[in-house]
């Protein structure tokens, strides 16, 4: 994770302010994304086997 983060922090020494804004959004956009697709494989996880029974989070 920190290897692009270093990319788009090199990128944004060498763009405008509205390249940079763009760069911001896309990332805060692909690290929800990560959260959200974590959160439900976790869900999945939980109803999975012994927890499908009686699992508070399915």
């Amino acid at each position: 994770m920190a290897i692009p983060l270093l990319i788009i922090l090199f990128i944004t020494r060498q763009r405008t302010l509205e390249t940079k804004l763009g760069l911001v959004f896309l990332t805060l956009f692909l690290l929800t994304t990560q959260a959200f697709t974590l959160s439900w494989s976790l869900l999945d996880f939980c109803c999975m086997g012994f927890f499908a029974w009686n699992s508070p989070c399915c």
